[in-house]
């Protein structure tokens, strides 16, 4: 699978989409480094080949904090990030909550959970 971003021509927003439960310390490095060649190049868009990431057993939020602080570091570049199973469907968005720190958060289920990720 890939890992596609999409940077707007104001280069202020950047999504970043993951279908599956993986390993979010090894996903966070390799969008840090999606991150770093889409700046550096001023690209708006970055293609990223996920298949040589280990799928972890869950999808914890404990694993998403880790994140947190990798996309902090972008400060205002980074605007969002979008995390989900690909078997969520969008009309879960609507009851998304607010989470902690500014991000939002919503779990249809311990196997489906959408994680809207706000940078600071």
């Amino acid at each position: 699978m890939t890992v596609e971003f999409n940077i707007d021509d104001r280069n202020s927003m950047l999504i970043a989409i993951i279908a599956g439960n993986y390993d979010f310390e090894k996903v966070g490095k390799v969008i840090n480094m999606a991150l770093e060649r889409c700046l550096e190049k001023d690209l708006h868009r970055a293609l990223i080949d996920m298949a040589q990431i280990k799928q972890a057993d869950s999808l914890a939020v404990e694993k998403l904090i880790f994140s947190r602080e990798m996309f902090t570091r972008w400060g205002s570049k980074v605007k969002m990030c979008l995390v989900y199973d690909h078997k969520l469907e969008p009309e879960f968005q609507d009851k998304m909550k607010e989470g902690p720190d500014g991000w939002c958060m919503i779990t249809a289920n311990k196997n489906q959970s959408v994680f809207w990720l706000l940078a600071h």
